[in-house]
């Protein structure tokens, strides 16, 4: 399979993401440092190594990627190598000097859709169409000189049978005069494998159902109950290390992710900013068709969301809210325990796009909150820093993240996302004024002492 090196700023993730599960359905293999690099490796080391075993060296630009010396001394290594490198303007910002001469591809916006054949080309993923012609010349070829080989062929069986003969008439009439034996038949049993077992799920948390509430803008929304619960994992991304134990007060969240027609509300109510896109990965009239309505509203920013939330008098969710109201205190890898196929929630593409909310009956959470894994990314409150987690101590109370920072916290896996981007520790990240068409929200507020 072909290995795809991936160079760029940490604070362009969200997309990064996004590109390797495209790539990967495209049949190529793309390595990334969250995704490469497992604890207690040797950065460098393992970066060079990959570099080496990719035959394409794809660069993301932006602002922070270009100033990024880890970028740099990629570049400047892939180049060395003699890798192909294949430029992908994602933000607006000055091209690298060892970069002037390659034509970049531009994926600002919503040109990603648009050009993302002309990214495959460029990987050359049409070799497949290439070696079906080869394979019909050679198969045109041998039809040619077919006849020649069945002449050649039949000779051969006659000549083999000839200086056979001796041999094998004998042979044959000494086993027709043997005794018959009994011979036992028996049918193999297959293994076991992870392919034909069935997926296990567990659930062992039962709390006690909480009647929902309504807010003032009519939204419903469900109570997680103060107390403790594991946080990230030691078993995911470096930014999901350690799990670790925190303690939050009793807070709401939204049962559903934030909708369409809910945000055409808080427009009309000149509260919220307008959608600049208004279509979908399929649909080009996704916002303002009734027919989506109760689907989640999308390229939606972290700005947008957070003024959205504070018109319904509410705010964005933390992040270890947003956790806890996804995995409950088992520490379950998904909202509904362990295991997934496509009946859970909406990913892989499976569907191809988004779904109405709460479409997933057998995904919600154990507190009844739907769509926390799948259909769209969620922003949250916090600001992102890939190793929060092993800055804090034991006791932590009421988390909200670090202090400052460049880009903030998406939580829950999204409709093109891979299954391993699902899971309730999962995190990515991006600037506050990016969106796509699988970003959305749901919000949150204190619960009543």
């Amino acid at each position: 399979m072909t290995q795809v090196f991936i160079s760029y700023s940490r604070k362009d993730i969200a997309f990064i993401e996004q590109l390797v599960v495209d790539l990967k359905i495209a049949d190529l293999e793309a390595w990334y440092d969250l995704s490469g690099l497992e604890g207690g490796s040797h950065w460098r080391k393992e970066i060079e190594k990959a570099i080496k075993a990719s035959q394409y060296v794809v660069v993301v630009l932006s602002p922070d990627a270009v100033t990024s010396t880890w970028v740099e001394e990629e570049i400047l290594y892939a180049k060395h190598l003699g890798k192909r490198i294949i430029p992908l303007l994602f933000r607006t910002c000055e091209i690298p000097f060892g970069l002037h001469t390659l034509n970049f591809i531009d994926v600002r916006g919503g040109k990603y859709q648009q050009n993302h054949k002309e990214i495959l080309r460029a990987l050359d993923v049409n070799r497949g169409e290439r070696q079906s012609a080869r394979n019909t010349a050679l198969m045109e070829l041998l039809s040619s000189v077919m006849p020649f080989l069945r002449v050649i062929g039949i000779l051969g069986v006659v000549i083999a049978l000839f200086l056979a003969g001796s041999w094998v008439i004998p042979k044959f009439i000494s086993l027709m005069t043997m005794p018959k034996a009994t011979i036992t038949m028996q049918r193999p049993v297959a293994p076991l494998t992870s392919t034909n077992s069935p997926v296990i799920l567990t659930k062992t948390q039962t709390p006690t159902p909480v009647a929902d509430i309504t807010d003032a803008k009519g939204v419903s929304m469900v109570l997680v109950p103060a107390g403790e619960f594991i946080m990230g994992s030691n078993n995911g991304a470096g930014d999901q290390y350690p799990a670790h134990v925190v303690y939050l007060a009793s807070f709401h969240i939204d049962k559903y992710e934030v909708t369409n027609n809910l945000y055409k509300a808080c427009v009309d109510a000149n509260a919220c900013v307008p959608l600049t896109n208004t279509a979908s990965y399929t649909h080009s009239d996704y916002y303002e068709n009734p027919q989506f309505d109760n689907y989640p509203v999308i390229y939606v920013n972290w700005n947008m969301s957070k003024k959205f939330c504070e018109w319904r008098g509410a705010r964005l969710p933390t992040e270890a809210e947003w956790e806890k109201a996804a995995r409950g205190t088992d520490g379950r890898t998904y909202p509904w325990g362990e295991g997934i196929d496509k009946t859970f929630a909406n990913y892989d593409l499976n569907v191809g796009d988004t779904t109405p909310v709460g479409t997933y009956e057998k995904g919600k959470s154990v507190y009844g909150v739907y769509d926390l894994a799948g259909n769209v990314l969620e922003w949250v409150a916090d600001f992102y820093d890939v190793s929060y987690y092993a800055t804090l101590g034991s006791n932590v109370v009421n988390p909200l993240g670090p202090s400052s920072g460049e880009t903030y916290v998406l939580r829950g896996g999204s409709f093109p996302a891979a299954d391993y981007l699902l899971t309730s520790s999962y995190r990515t990240a991006a600037v506050p004024e990016y969106s796509l068409h699988f970003f959305g929200f749901r919000c949150a507020q204190n619960a009543n002492p």
